[in-house]
């Protein structure tokens, strides 16, 4: 601190990182304007969104054009732009759009609108929605959770629920699915919610939102899921493929990688294992750990069928299933790359391998 305070801020620097307080440096760097070097020290040091946080403060602290090139320069222009918007910083938010991204800012007055609304200011709620550009279908997204009507304004409550549904729909097509969602819940449709994100095919939000808001469907609702991805997954080599591809492109990881695992055409061997390679890779990136060591084990044996030693040998490793990946190597007498894992990775296998090898050479009718 003293240091800090004689400006000596390299040595400063120094001596939080020593002490592992990398956001002190942040922050002296920060309050003496040198947002250059705040910036260095997060990205070098913090999570991964401290630098992200720190280009925002800056550009903040610039205003203008220099805002939008700065955060350009980093790539964070449109992010920075939702986070402004999101923490209600409408003024910032509004300046960035006007100067770069037009088309953003009906977002911008919709996420106000609805913030102003939360907050009970009927009156600006309704003149931000009139922005968006439908001032008739705005003038129903009134909500008085008080009881009290906003002064001049009657209370259609049927209206109201149609034209929160409208809005919903319409942030659905803008693909803005978690506003839609929140129109849907004030209007009381969480089966609506529910409805939307199946339309979509968005299971795995259709699913979460179940859980929470009509338990009681669950069940059901997983019983249809089941079917659907069976369905969907049972059709052609080439529908089954383009069928993984919208799962996965949903995130919709589970039923990705079972239509990738029963992709199966004697004619096109590079097409089958693209696919079990692809479901390997999703099952390792997100499924769980149990469910990944399935699919590898189911994918692994296919691979060296078709003489794949290695490929199969990597994805063993990927889940450190040691003895697996050495076997691949073995039954494709890539001795070396079995010797070299088992000295890596687990000596306990040393002996097999020696063991193995002797039986090979053996088999060969040569001397070890």
């Amino acid at each position: 601190m003293e240091l800090e305070i004689e400006s000596r801020f390299s040595e400063a620097d120094y001596q939080y990182m020593e002490g592992q307080e990398w956001k002190a440096a942040v922050n002296m760097y920060r309050v003496n304007d040198m947002w250059e070097e705040a910036y260095r020290v997060a990205k070098s040091h913090g999570g991964a969104s401290a630098h992200k946080q720190v280009a925002y403060l800056w550009a903040k602290s610039l205003g203008g054009e220099a805002a939008v090139k700065l955060l350009n320069k980093f790539g964070l222009l449109e992010t920075a732009i939702d986070f402004a918007a999101d923490n209600c910083s409408f003024a910032f938010a509004f300046e960035l759009a006007r100067l770069s991204t037009k088309n953003k800012i009906p977002e911008i007055h919709l996420t106000n609108a609805i913030m102003l609304e939360d907050e009970g200011k009927f009156a600006e709620a309704k003149t931000e929605f009139i922005k968006v550009g439908k001032p008739k279908e705005c003038r129903c997204t009134f909500i008085t959770r008080t009881g009290l009507e906003p002064r001049g304004w009657r209370r259609p409550t049927t209206q109201t629920v149609c034209q929160m549904c409208w809005w919903a729909n319409f942030c659905f097509e803008q693909k803005d699915f978690q506003k839609a969602d929140a129109f849907l819940l004030r209007a009381q449709k969480p089966e609506l919610v529910i409805k939307y994100h199946k339309d979509v095919e968005k299971w795995s939000d259709a699913m979460q939102n179940c859980k929470e808001y009509l338990p009681n469907k669950l069940s059901i609702l997983q019983e249809e899921y089941e079917k659907e991805g069976a369905k969907k997954c049972s059709r052609g080599v080439e529908g089954m493929v383009e069928q993984a591809r919208e799962w996965e492109q949903s995130e919709e990881y589970t039923w990705a990688v079972e239509c990738y695992l029963k992709v199966k055409d004697s004619t096109n061997v590079p097409l089958m294992e693209k696919c079990w390679m692809k479901a390997s890779e999703l099952a390792i990136k997100f499924l769980t750990q149990e469910r990944a060591v399935d699919v590898i084990h189911a994918v692994g044996p296919r691979l060296t069928q078709f003489r794949k030693y290695s490929a199969a040998a990597e994805l063993y490793l990927n889940l450190d299933l040691i003895k697996e990946a050495i076997d691949a190597f073995i039954e494709g007498e890539e001795w070396n790359k079995a010797k070299r894992v088992t000295k890596e990775l687990d000596p306990r296998f040393e002996d097999y391998v020696d063991q193995r090898y002797k039986e090979h050479l053996k088999n060969q009718g040569k001397a070890y």
